[in-house]
């Protein structure tokens, strides 16, 4: 059987959300700021009333609509070529973890809730063999605003990182996974090699009781 390293992708590979540093971006360049920052409000508000991630996220992906993937793709690409002219948001030791898994020949697979115009550049940065993610829902090449199941947060990332396994015949009691965050717990528990990469973070208590690897 093939093993995998699997990588949650904001603040474990990079030191950015990348769906929000994306917007902004997207903002500028659409000379859009108003609706960023009604966005932004609107987001700071359901974060006070604890409104599930998974509804924040389909949020965000609707203020996509009517956008064409291509120009989304477009404007992805040079999002990701401006973060490394400036100051690249890379976060070393884990990546160096990633490229010790890569000569060992582990499947590198990002897993996370962001969307693929988001993660294909850096995949290909970095020498990522697949990714995990929220799929955006198309029609003739225009985006709905919805995704499609299943949604690459908490238990979807379990959900997905065990499909993936079945079909790539990986086996995940050899395969490891990094993550920082505590809705990250389902994806490291999939696999007999967890590793919290934050200590900072709320996963540190939960890690330590595991007994996983701390980064």
């Amino acid at each position: 059987m093939n093993k995998a390293a699997f990588f949650d992708v904001d603040n474990t590979l990079i030191n950015i959300k990348s769906m929000f540093d994306f917007y902004h971006y997207w903002a500028e360049i659409t000379e859009n700021k108003d609706k960023y920052n009604s966005y932004i409000k609107n987001f700071k508000q359901d974060i006070a009333n604890n409104v599930p991630r998974t509804i924040v996220n389909r949020k965000y992906y609707q203020e996509f609509q009517n956008q064409t993937l291509e120009s989304l793709n477009d404007r992805a690409n040079k999002w990701f070529e401006n973060l490394l002219q400036k100051n690249p948001p890379l976060i070393h030791k884990t990546i160096e973890r990633l490229n010790f898994h890569k000569k060992e020949n582990f499947r590198i697979v990002f897993v996370s809730g962001s969307m693929k115009p988001l993660l294909e550049p850096l995949a290909r940065y970095l020498g990522a063999n697949d990714i995990l993610c929220t799929t955006l829902e198309i029609e003739n090449g225009i985006l709905t605003g919805n995704i499609l199941p299943p949604q690459t947060i908490g238990e979807g990332k379990h959900v997905a990182m065990k499909n993936y396994a079945v079909i790539n015949n990986i086996n995940l009691g050899e395969s490891f996974a990094y993550g920082d965050d505590i809705s990250d717990i389902p994806m490291l528990e999939s696999v007999g090699n967890a590793v919290c990469v934050d200590p900072k973070t709320d996963l540190i208590k939960y890690a330590k009781e595991k007994k996983w690897e701390i980064l």
